[in-house]
């Protein structure tokens, strides 16, 4: 059966029509609700049904259909009322398509942007522009100038480029209906490593010591997407905990859940916002206060590429009951809890 749906503004919500076979010129000639077409010796039944949804018509040979009127003008019928269904299944399909794009292309152009400044904070875009020879040996001399800073530039750049790889992850990962997870054996705290060291350098700049306590447990998880989480929770506690503070990381296992927990002294969450903080786009009141509220996903997408994990998360906030202001910004301690059921915990 094929089937050719319009609107009422004339576009194509659907279509199976083969043209090779002919069939858009058989649509082109219909002018009626049910009639029976010999093509190439075969037989055919088309028709044509509107409303003010659109327009549907059908050709087939299907021969139970061909030779069953009132089953063809029932088709034709329930293909009509299809119309504005398809179209907002299409218009939701589009609207987070186009999200989920804007979001990709935004942050990967400002973390193109970054890196491009960190190279011109060593040599400027002035100077490369005047080398007439011998760049090469030019940028050499710079950096054997400038070691320390070359260094520096080096980290940053190491820390975005992942942040790249991150974004292309979780893109991939979040846009497919049934995204692929390749569950393996891992060390936990290598896994945990692999990612927190490319902070280091952030944690060093605000004197924050991260303190990883020692385990042999190994998981079985999606290395991939488990990193998209480590890291998004590593670029939020770089934003908001406390300068000259610790950030401790522990594991805890009971009967039925397997948890890695981040305790850190870090900006204070409104009792209101605790069950916000983890959905798309919020920011709390004090992230925008200081000017560090950004796009509002990052713990959203460490809950959502943890559930691919069969993993939780929960953030608890002010566990001590005390508060520390400084600078007119007031901070606690919170808790960020991972929480992997027992059944993936291997060791």
């Amino acid at each position: 059966m094929f089937v050719h749906l319009i609107d009422k503004e004339n576009n194509i919500v659907y279509s199976n029509l083969e043209n090779d076979q002919g069939h858009f010129e058989s649509f082109k000639k219909c002018s009626v609700q049910n009639e029976i077409l010999i093509i190439k010796n075969k037989k055919f039944r088309h028709g044509i049904l509107k409303n003010d949804d659109g327009l549907v018509y059908i050709i087939t040979d299907d021969k139970e259909t061909v030779e069953r009127p009132r089953f063809f003008k029932e088709s034709l019928k329930v293909h009509l009322q299809l119309i504005p269904f398809v179209k907002k299944i299409e218009k939701s399909i589009r609207d987070k398509t186009d999200t989920h794009t804007r979001r990709l292309l935004h942050n990967l152009s400002s973390l193109n942007g970054h890196n491009i400044q960190e190279m011109f904070s060593l040599i400027t875009e002035e100077e490369l522009r005047e080398i007439k020879s011998d760049r090469k040996g030019f940028i050499k001399q710079r950096i054997k100038q400038r070691i320390d800073d070359a260094a520096e530039v080096f980290s940053h750049v190491i820390k975005n480029n992942a942040s790249i790889k991150m974004e292309f992850s979780v893109s991939e990962k979040l846009k497919e209906i049934n995204p692929k997870i390749k569950k393996q054996r891992h060390e936990v705290r290598k896994a945990l490593m692999n990612i927190i060291h490319i902070f280091f350098p952030d944690f060093t700049d605000l004197n924050i010591r991260v303190n990883v306590e020692d385990t042999d447990a190994e998981i079985y998880l999606d290395f991939e997407s488990f990193q998209v989480a480590i890291y998004h929770l590593m670029d939020n506690a770089v934003k908001y905990a406390m300068k000259d503070s610790d950030i401790n990381i522990n594991f805890l296992k009971d009967d039925k859940t397997f948890n890695i927990e981040i305790g850190m002294i870090s900006l204070q969450i409104k009792h209101d916002e605790i069950y916000k903080i983890t959905q798309e786009y919020f920011c709390g009141e004090n992230a925008k206060k200081i000017g560090k509220n950004g796009q509002g996903i990052g713990l959203f997408l460490v809950k959502k590429v943890l559930h691919l994990n069969e993993a939780s998360f929960e953030v608890h906030h002010n566990i001590d009951k005390t508060q520390i202001t400084l600078g007119g910004i007031d901070y606690e301690k919170n808790l960020f809890i991972i929480k992997f059921p027992q059944k993936l915990l291997l060791k």
